[in-house]
């Protein structure tokens, strides 16, 4: 079979397999291929839409946190995030998303991270701004293109669209909070992270942390890590989002 490869072929065919699906909490039987951003690598979609699953570990917190969200293209698992997030401030009360469903959730993330074209609402907003104003990436960057447009689109962040600036700043929030979401820190500091900093989590705890230790660190560490810093320094919330 061939499957859609542009924004709309996407999203359609992928919300198609999706509501056919839904009521009977079956997964899609297809693959879809998104290749929105033509300079990053083709990717399958998580479960055929974006999205976490609907019949594995979330399945019941999708039932109570989430059952006027229609799923794919990331909305579940922004949804699902939302309500942790509450429940990290303890903003919320009665039942709490499950264990598993939080960890089915992160890894979804992570994956998600790894390139563009798995983030649809990312890739299609900004799929025009990176044809212009990125035009030095090509497809021979493979999986080395994700982090260079989001290094391109930083340094142009005035310049782009307001609706692809949106999405990148929810992108670098992300980051902010996980390192593991971000790959040029990732790539370069998790042995750093695993060695001196295994009891911080979330929120920018490990950078702290390794800003912390940074005599320590590794040089190809550091030195991703105080690119990371001058890159976020005109926003608090991606510089410090413990501090913001």
């Amino acid at each position: 079979s061939s499957y859609p490869r542009e924004p709309a072929g996407v999203s359609s065919l992928a919300d198609l397999l999706r509501g056919a699906c839904e009521e009977f909490r079956e997964e899609a039987d297809k693959e879809v291929v998104s290749h929105i951003v033509e300079v990053a690598p083709e990717a399958d979609l998580a479960n055929g839409d974006g999205d976490v699953s609907t019949t594995q570990n979330c399945t019941v917190d999708i039932d109570v946190f989430c059952s006027d969200v229609t799923p794919g293209k990331g909305r579940l698992a922004k949804c699902l995030q939302e309500q942790v997030n509450e429940e990290k401030v303890g903003n919320s009360e009665g039942r709490s998303v499950s264990e598993s469903c939080k960890y089915e959730l992160k890894s979804f993330q992570y994956d998600r991270a790894t390139n563009i074209n798995l983030n649809i609402p990312y890739a299609q907003a900004c799929k025009a701004d990176i044809a212009e104003h990125c035009d030095d990436i090509t497809e021979d960057d493979g999986e080395d293109a994700t982090i260079l447009i989001q290094n391109c689109l930083r340094r142009k962040k005035y310049q782009i669209s307001q609706t692809c600036r949106k999405e990148l700043t929810e992108v670098l929030l992300e980051q902010a909070k996980d390192y593991k979401m971000n790959l040029e820190l990732f790539y370069s500091c998790n042995d750093d992270a695993e060695r001196h900093c295994k009891g911080a989590y979330g929120d920018g705890g490990v950078q702290e942390c390794l800003m912390k230790k940074r005599r320590k660190l590794e040089w190809e560490c550091e030195e991703a890590l105080l690119k990371n810093i001058a890159d976020n320094s005109d926003d608090l919330r991606l510089l410090s989002y413990k501090i913001y």
